[in-house]
């Protein structure tokens, strides 16, 4: 659903790697801190967590999980010197406040990643509960019924 995607509705639920934290890196971070070595700022690469998590040459990291002050991406992100805020304004891909919010919420929560959705096997849904069962004939009407229950109609006899 596209309503899930929305970074307001991602703040009030479970945040998930791959549809609220990966699309933000993907966007204003893997141009300069990606998967390309030849264009790979600051020896940091943000596409894989253990090239992420690991010490720069710098000393620094830039993302430990859980601990938002040892973070440099923290610092980064909400810093408001011109300077040293990512993404750099001359790039002109600036983070919008809730795609800030996103990322250190993540990084405080622990920043757990996932691999990305096409390496993760599909797992079958469970059916959801209905009141009137004996309507469904297959398990797709159980997930129509829910909808229809959920907003006060009825099937069709």
């Amino acid at each position: 659903m596209l309503v899930l995607c929305h970074p307001a509705i991602a703040a009030q639920q479970d945040l998930d790697f791959n549809r609220d934290i990966r699309p933000i890196l993907s966007d204003h971070c893997y141009a300069c801190h990606g998967p390309d070595e030849g264009k790979r700022k600051a020896g940091l690469r943000l596409d894989r967590q253990e090239e992420a998590l690991k010490t720069l040459k710098s000393g620094e990291r830039a993302i430990v999980p859980g601990d938002l002050k040892k973070s440099t991406l923290v610092q980064r992100l909400t810093s408001h010197d011109p300077d040293k805020v990512m993404p750099p304004p001359e790039e002109g891909r600036p983070l919008r406040t809730e795609q800030v919010e996103l990322l250190v919420r993540w990084v405080k929560e622990g920043a757990p990643w996932k691999k990305h959705w096409s390496f993760i096997p599909p797992e079958r849904a469970s059916l959801p509960k209905v009141r009137e069962q004996t309507w469904a004939r297959n398990e797709m009407d159980y997930f129509i019924l829910e909808r229809l229950e959920k907003e006060g109609l009825k099937p069709a006899p």
